[in-house]
Order: C-alpha cells, then structure tokens, then sequence
C-alpha cells in the first residue's frame, strides 16, 4: 500500500464564497447562511478529483430542504422530504442539508454591539504578479519603493522600501507574497498584503502597520460637543506612492506616483460592528438508489465531517473575514460557522410508493451541532459620535 502524502499547504483556514454572486449570504439570516455554507463546501468536496473519480461515479444532488418535521430518525426525514418535493427521486442519490433545531448563544454580557470599525486607506498596483525584476534590482544600487503616511492624522512619514536580491528566490519571477514578506519586514507605518481578484494575485499596500503615533483627539463642534466630521475619524490615516522610488519599479508593479486614499474615502466610512449568534443542529441526510452507494456516501461524509473539515479547524469563515468587500452596497459575509461532534443516526431502508418491494430508497443521517457567530457593519451616515464613544472632556478645546 503506497504512503498517504500530507500537504501541509491544505491546513489553511479558508473562505466560503457564495454560490453565485447575486445571492450573497445577508446578516441576520442565519438558517440559511448555516445551510448555504455546508451546500457550498459540500459541493466543493464531492467535485474534487479524488472524491468524484476515485470514489463516487454518479451525479449527486446536494440541496438544502425546509421540510415541517425534522427529528433524528432517518426513516421519517426521508419520508417527509418525498412527501413534500415529489420529485425528489428524480434526484437520486441525494444529500440534502435541513436545520432540526436552534437556540440563542449569548456571546458577551452587553448588547449586540461590538466595536467601531473602518478599513484603513491602501493603494493597489495595477499589475498581477509575478514579476519579472531580474532588470532592475541591483544589490549595489537596489530599487526603492517610497511612500508616505500620516499615522497620526497630522504629520506625513516618508517610507523607503529598499529590494535586494536575498528576499527573492528567482528575481525573474517574484512573487506577490515574497514582495509582501519584503515590505512587511522594512515598513513600520504601512503593511503589505497580497489581493487575489479571480486568477490575478496583485501587491496592496495599507496605512498603518507595527508603529503608530498618538492620535490626536478629535475636535467636537462648538454647537455640539458630541460633533466630529466624517471626513475626520478619530484615527485618520493617509497612504501616498510619492517621488523618489524607482521609476522602473512602479512600472513593474502598476503604481503610479501620486497614486493616494485616505481615511476620508465616501466607500470606507466608519461603521459600527453588531453580531448575532445562535446554536444549530444542521441534519444532512442521504438518500440513494441502493446500499452500495448509501455506503459510499455515508463513508464520504464521515471523510468530510472528520479528516476534511480538520485542516479547516472544523470552521467555516465567511469571505470578508478575510478580505474586505469590493463595493460599500456588498452584503456582509463575515459570518464564521463552527462545528460540533457530529452523530449518525442509522440505516433505513424506504419503500418507494409505486414500486415494487425491492424497489426502496436507501436512507441515512448525520446531525452535525453548530454554532454560527454573524456580524455586520453600520456605517456612520452622519456626523455625530456613535452613543458608544466618550470624548475626553477634561482637555481643553484645541488639544
């Protein structure tokens, strides 16, 4: 028997991307955002070579169901669900994902509020990578990238970027993430990241990185002491791509000089931050045309719900956990789906209504205990402090 190989690359916590881009999971909706993620990482695995070609041969139907009696008897479940979608045999062999149950989670002490938020000012190179910098990084007059903030809301800090040849592997074909290391461990104001936008892997820089100055505090109204502009945060930040750098690097990476945003920017205005959470049991159950494939499927989810789902940490992270929305109007996908010990209920074996007696649909069902944590974000439309914020009225005007 040949050695089972490890990739360590697969142990990454990953993102749930909707089903399609128009039918983006929504706060609030919390049953079918639990049933959209396990439909979606379902079909995700099932699709996978290994799984399709080596281990399941048939078309399988994976759906989420609201049926009106859900309970941990696989006969029943099944049963119903032909009851109420009558040409559910049609699509043999199936898994369907219902919700049998839910609670309430208390997630702090407080109400649902959880923190003020903005995403800080950034500039993203117009050019994909890799790249080819064999031309233009010489250790002995290396190439600069030079860019400036104003870390505390005042005062603009120049930073100089400097590429040498030992943070690359092949300065041919340097990647985004090596470029992402290399800034990463000169800049103290700003931050790198790479930006992945379909196939294209592109270089983002943001304000703000290990150091930042003290803030100054934001001057209230004289007409309203609780008063500040918008345009203001209480943090406000500024990124620009100044003079200075190499020409050739710009060029490389697709920035420009004078390329700039800041904390003052309509699409990325301060927001309040609220969540809700509840306890779930998600039911996933099988039906197929024989034993043979119900055997199949029930050894497959179990490779999902065990093996799979351990280099994901057993979680479920929605897309905006890890990166930002593209449009100000995007629905919130910040959700975050944890998974409990799963259960089995046990084979059935279900006669089919106008069918001969060995013509059955074969049953089974996984409960799976979760907890789903669901945020989202508020922006501030006007000009007055949310109630949460306390202004330090002890300094004088002007401070």
């Amino acid at each position: 028997m040949p050695l089972v190989t490890d990739d360590l690359a697969l142990h990454a916590n990953l993102p749930t991307l909707a089903l399609k881009t128009t039918d983006n999971f929504k706060f609030s909706q919390l049953v079918e955002t639990v049933k959209d993620v396990f439909i979606r990482e379902l079909r995700v695995f099932f699709a996978m070579p290994t799984t399709a070609a080596a281990r399941f041969a048939e078309v399988l139907t994976i759906d989420k169901f609201g049926i009106s009696a859900v309970g941990t008897n696989p006969f029943e479940n099944l049963v119903t669900l032909i009851r109420e979608y009558p040409d559910i045999e049609q699509q043999l062999p199936l898994i369907s994902v219902t919700k049998a149950g839910g609670s309430k989670r208390p997630i702090g002490i407080g109400g649902a509020f959880v923190d003020h938020v903005q995403y800080p000012p950034r500039v993203r190179g117009s050019a994909a990578g890799p790249y080819d910098l064999s031309a233009i990084i010489n250790d002995m007059n290396p190439p600069r990238l030079v860019f400036k903030t104003r870390p505390d809301g005042v005062n603009d800090v120049t930073s100089t970027m400097v590429l040498v040849s030992k943070f690359f592997a092949n300065t041919s074909a340097v990647t985004v993430r090596e470029l992402v290391a290399a800034i990463n461990f000169q800049a103290l104001y700003a931050a790198a990241r790479e930006v992945i936008v379909g196939a294209s892997v592109y270089l983002e820089l943001m304000a703000g990185g290990r150091l930042r100055m003290t803030s100054p505090l934001a001057q209230p109204a004289a007409t309203n002491p609780r008063a500040y502009p918008v345009s203001n945060p209480e943090t406000p930040n500024r990124i620009e791509i100044i003079a200075g750098g190499t020409a050739a690097l710009l060029t490389a990476l697709g920035f420009t000089v004078g390329q700039s945003d800041s904390s003052d920017n309509p699409d990325r205005r301060p927001a309040n931050r609220y969540s809700l959470a509840a306890n779930f049991t998600v039911g996933l159950d099988i039906g197929a045309k024989s034993d043979n494939t119900r055997t199949e499927l029930t050894d497959l989810l179990i490779y999902f719900l065990s093996m799979y789902m351990n280099d994901r940490d057993y979680t479920f992270y929605g897309q905006h956990v890890f990166e930002e929305p593209a449009a100000a109007t995007e629905s919130e996908r910040y959700f975050q789906v944890i998974m409990g010990d799963w259960s089995m209920a046990g084979e059935a074996d279900i006669p089919r209504a106008d069918g001969e007696k060995e013509d059955k649909v074969y049953a089974n069902r996984f409960t799976v205990p979760v907890v789903i944590f669901d945020y989202v974000d508020r922006m501030v439309p006007s000009n007055l402090i949310p109630p949460t914020v306390e202004i330090d009225e002890t300094l004088p005007q002007g401070s």
